[in-house]
Protein backbone atom coordinates (compact mmCIF):
# COMPACT_ATOMS: atom_id res chain seq x y z
CA UNK A 1 0.00 0.00 0.00
CA UNK A 2 0.96 3.41 -0.26
CA UNK A 3 1.15 6.10 2.19
CA UNK A 4 -1.47 8.92 1.66
CA UNK A 5 -1.61 11.39 4.62
CA UNK A 6 -5.73 12.39 5.31
CA UNK A 7 -6.29 15.40 7.57
CA UNK A 8 -8.35 15.94 10.64
CA UNK A 9 -11.76 17.75 11.58
CA UNK A 10 -11.53 19.61 14.87
CA UNK A 11 -14.74 18.64 17.24
CA UNK A 12 -15.11 20.86 21.09
CA UNK A 13 -16.15 18.51 23.19
CA UNK A 14 -17.83 20.62 25.93
CA UNK A 15 -18.88 17.74 28.28
CA UNK A 16 -15.22 16.84 28.99
CA UNK A 17 -13.95 20.38 28.20
CA UNK A 18 -12.01 19.18 25.36
CA UNK A 19 -11.11 20.00 21.57
CA UNK A 20 -10.24 16.52 19.61
CA UNK A 21 -8.93 15.87 16.16
CA UNK A 22 -11.32 13.36 14.63
CA UNK A 23 -12.55 11.62 11.73
CA UNK A 24 -15.15 9.26 10.37
CA UNK A 25 -14.29 5.65 10.70
CA UNK A 26 -15.71 5.08 7.25
CA UNK A 27 -12.75 7.55 5.46
CA UNK A 28 -10.11 4.74 7.00
CA UNK A 29 -12.01 1.96 5.51
CA UNK A 30 -12.55 3.54 2.32
CA UNK A 31 -9.01 4.12 1.78
CA UNK A 32 -8.59 0.76 3.12
CA UNK A 33 -10.60 -0.83 0.40
CA UNK A 34 -8.87 1.39 -2.17
CA UNK A 35 -5.62 -0.43 -1.44
CA UNK A 36 -4.03 2.86 0.36
CA UNK A 37 -2.58 3.20 3.76
CA UNK A 38 -4.22 6.50 5.78
CA UNK A 39 -1.50 8.34 7.70
CA UNK A 40 -3.66 10.12 9.80
CA UNK A 41 -2.57 14.07 10.09
CA UNK A 42 -3.06 15.91 13.13
CA UNK A 43 -3.60 19.71 13.67
CA UNK A 44 -0.47 20.89 15.50
CA UNK A 45 2.09 22.56 12.57
CA UNK A 46 5.10 21.95 14.46
CA UNK A 47 4.32 18.35 14.66
CA UNK A 48 3.11 17.67 11.29
CA UNK A 49 6.34 19.79 9.93
CA UNK A 50 8.85 16.88 11.31
CA UNK A 51 6.20 14.24 10.53
CA UNK A 52 6.49 15.02 6.68
CA UNK A 53 9.68 14.99 6.79
CA UNK A 54 9.71 11.70 8.26
CA UNK A 55 7.00 9.80 6.00
CA UNK A 56 7.57 8.90 2.26
CA UNK A 57 3.93 10.75 1.15
CA UNK A 58 2.37 9.75 -1.88
CA UNK A 59 -1.08 11.32 -1.88
CA UNK A 60 -3.13 14.02 0.46
CA UNK A 61 -6.43 14.05 0.81
CA UNK A 62 -7.91 17.17 2.45
CA UNK A 63 -11.24 15.82 4.59
CA UNK A 64 -14.67 17.55 5.17
CA UNK A 65 -15.98 19.44 8.40
CA UNK A 66 -15.08 23.08 9.90
CA UNK A 67 -15.34 26.58 7.89
CA UNK A 68 -12.38 27.89 7.10
CA UNK A 69 -11.25 30.96 9.54
CA UNK A 70 -12.16 33.73 6.62
CA UNK A 71 -15.76 32.30 6.41
CA UNK A 72 -16.40 32.10 10.42
CA UNK A 73 -14.44 29.24 11.03
CA UNK A 74 -12.97 28.64 14.71
CA UNK A 75 -10.67 26.05 13.53
CA UNK A 76 -7.62 28.06 12.99
CA UNK A 77 -5.16 25.23 13.77
CA UNK A 78 -6.76 23.24 10.94
CA UNK A 79 -6.48 26.00 8.18
CA UNK A 80 -2.72 26.49 9.49
CA UNK A 81 -1.71 22.59 8.74
CA UNK A 82 -3.59 22.13 5.58
CA UNK A 83 -2.37 25.79 4.16
CA UNK A 84 1.27 24.09 4.87
CA UNK A 85 0.82 20.40 3.67
CA UNK A 86 -0.92 21.64 0.55
CA UNK A 87 1.76 23.86 -0.31
CA UNK A 88 4.05 21.06 0.59
CA UNK A 89 2.73 19.13 -2.30
CA UNK A 90 2.67 22.04 -4.90
CA UNK A 91 6.36 21.76 -4.30
CA UNK A 92 6.80 18.64 -4.57
CA UNK A 93 4.33 17.86 -7.33
CA UNK A 94 2.56 15.24 -4.76
CA UNK A 95 -1.42 14.39 -5.77
CA UNK A 96 -3.94 16.34 -3.59
CA UNK A 97 -7.83 15.34 -3.40
CA UNK A 98 -9.93 18.00 -1.67
CA UNK A 99 -13.26 16.91 -0.09
CA UNK A 100 -16.01 19.49 0.91
CA UNK A 101 -14.16 21.68 3.19
CA UNK A 102 -10.43 20.35 1.20
CA UNK A 103 -11.73 21.84 -2.07
CA UNK A 104 -12.80 24.99 -0.42
CA UNK A 105 -9.35 25.42 0.99
CA UNK A 106 -7.57 24.62 -2.17
CA UNK A 107 -10.08 27.21 -4.02
CA UNK A 108 -9.17 30.00 -1.16
CA UNK A 109 -5.23 29.23 -1.63
CA UNK A 110 -5.67 30.13 -5.04
CA UNK A 111 -7.56 33.36 -4.25
CA UNK A 112 -10.99 32.05 -5.04
CA UNK A 113 -13.49 33.90 -2.78
CA UNK A 114 -16.35 31.33 -1.38
CA UNK A 115 -19.80 32.76 -0.85
CA UNK A 116 -22.72 31.08 0.92
CA UNK A 117 -25.18 29.04 -1.24
CA UNK A 118 -28.25 27.51 -0.36
CA UNK A 119 -29.84 24.11 -0.75
CA UNK A 120 -26.65 22.30 -0.44
CA UNK A 121 -26.84 20.82 2.73
CA UNK A 122 -27.99 17.24 3.38
CA UNK A 123 -29.86 16.84 -0.33
CA UNK A 124 -28.14 15.00 -3.86
CA UNK A 125 -27.11 16.73 -6.95
CA UNK A 126 -27.35 16.19 -10.55
CA UNK A 127 -23.40 16.02 -11.44
CA UNK A 128 -22.73 18.21 -15.29
CA UNK A 129 -19.24 17.15 -15.62
CA UNK A 130 -17.35 19.55 -18.12
CA UNK A 131 -16.13 17.70 -20.94
CA UNK A 132 -13.15 19.78 -20.83
CA UNK A 133 -12.22 18.04 -17.59
CA UNK A 134 -8.60 15.62 -17.44
CA UNK A 135 -10.53 13.40 -15.34
CA UNK A 136 -13.87 12.87 -17.55
CA UNK A 137 -14.40 10.08 -17.96
CA UNK A 138 -14.66 8.73 -14.48
CA UNK A 139 -16.53 11.46 -12.90
CA UNK A 140 -18.77 11.22 -15.70
CA UNK A 141 -19.97 8.09 -14.26
CA UNK A 142 -21.34 10.14 -10.90
CA UNK A 143 -24.56 11.39 -11.92
CA UNK A 144 -25.96 11.96 -8.44
CA UNK A 145 -23.84 13.16 -5.80
CA UNK A 146 -24.51 14.27 -2.29
CA UNK A 147 -23.77 17.49 -0.61
CA UNK A 148 -22.77 19.21 2.77
CA UNK A 149 -21.98 22.87 2.66
CA UNK A 150 -23.10 26.19 3.17
CA UNK A 151 -20.54 28.08 0.92
CA UNK A 152 -19.23 27.79 -2.41
CA UNK A 153 -18.80 29.16 -6.31
CA UNK A 154 -20.41 29.73 -9.23
CA UNK A 155 -17.15 30.25 -10.95
CA UNK A 156 -13.76 29.31 -11.31
CA UNK A 157 -10.08 30.98 -12.60
CA UNK A 158 -7.06 29.75 -13.26
CA UNK A 159 -5.22 27.82 -12.37
CA UNK A 160 -8.45 26.06 -11.50
CA UNK A 161 -10.37 24.82 -13.78
CA UNK A 162 -14.55 23.61 -13.13
CA UNK A 163 -14.53 20.15 -13.65
CA UNK A 164 -18.25 19.96 -12.75
CA UNK A 165 -21.30 21.88 -11.13
CA UNK A 166 -24.97 20.71 -9.80
CA UNK A 167 -28.03 21.85 -12.01
CA UNK A 168 -27.97 25.18 -9.84
CA UNK A 169 -24.64 26.46 -11.26
CA UNK A 170 -22.54 26.15 -8.05
CA UNK A 171 -18.84 24.51 -8.95
CA UNK A 172 -19.05 20.90 -7.61
CA UNK A 173 -15.61 19.82 -9.07
CA UNK A 174 -12.10 21.73 -9.41
CA UNK A 175 -9.03 20.60 -11.33
CA UNK A 176 -5.44 22.22 -11.69
CA UNK A 177 -4.23 23.07 -14.92
CA UNK A 178 -0.68 21.86 -14.53
CA UNK A 179 -0.76 19.75 -11.39
CA UNK A 180 -2.14 16.73 -9.68
CA UNK A 181 -4.90 18.72 -7.96
CA UNK A 182 -8.49 17.97 -7.62
CA UNK A 183 -11.37 18.82 -5.51
CA UNK A 184 -14.68 18.06 -5.19
CA UNK A 185 -18.18 19.00 -2.87
CA UNK A 186 -19.39 15.27 -2.85
CA UNK A 187 -18.63 12.80 0.59
CA UNK A 188 -16.91 9.79 -1.05
CA UNK A 189 -16.85 8.37 2.60
CA UNK A 190 -20.80 8.95 3.34
CA UNK A 191 -22.07 6.89 0.41
CA UNK A 192 -22.34 2.91 2.42
CA UNK A 193 -21.77 0.82 0.85
CA UNK A 194 -19.28 2.89 -0.72
CA UNK A 195 -19.84 3.80 -4.46
CA UNK A 196 -17.54 1.80 -7.10
CA UNK A 197 -16.77 4.18 -9.51
CA UNK A 198 -15.61 6.62 -7.14
CA UNK A 199 -13.25 3.84 -5.27
CA UNK A 200 -12.22 3.42 -8.78
CA UNK A 201 -11.90 7.13 -9.16
CA UNK A 202 -9.54 7.32 -6.12
CA UNK A 203 -7.45 4.73 -6.78
CA UNK A 204 -6.68 6.10 -10.56
CA UNK A 205 -5.75 9.75 -9.15
CA UNK A 206 -3.31 8.59 -6.49
CA UNK A 207 -1.36 6.35 -8.86
CA UNK A 208 -2.61 2.87 -8.80
CA UNK A 209 -3.38 2.50 -12.09
CA UNK A 210 -3.32 4.48 -15.27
Amino acid sequence: MINIAITLRVSNIDKYNERRDCIDQKWIELLITCGLNPILIPNNLAYVENLIEAKNLSGLILTGGNDLENIGGDAIERDQVENFLLKHCIDNKIPVLGVCRGMQLIQNFFNIKLTPVTNHVDIYHKLFVSKKSKHYSFINKLTLVNSYHNFGTLSSKPPLNTAATSEDGVVMAVEHYELPIFGHMWHPEREYPFNKDQIYFIKYFFGLFT
